[in-house]
């Protein structure tokens, strides 16, 4: 099992799977983000609507 990701940093950029990635800061993170962005995935050649 992969250990949570602590990084010294006010702000972070993570590029990868979104559930991976939030499963894997949820314990260090939680309470702790104000902010996070989720864009859909791109080249997949479907189309998302925006609501």
């Amino acid at each position: 099992m992969a250990h949570p990701a602590v990084f010294d940093s006010e702000n972070l950029y993570i590029e990868g799977d979104n559930l991976e990635v939030l499963k894997l800061l949820q314990e260090t993170y939680l309470g702790k983000v104000k902010m996070i962005y989720i864009d859909p995935p791109y080249n997949t050649g479907n189309d998302f609507a925006m609501k």
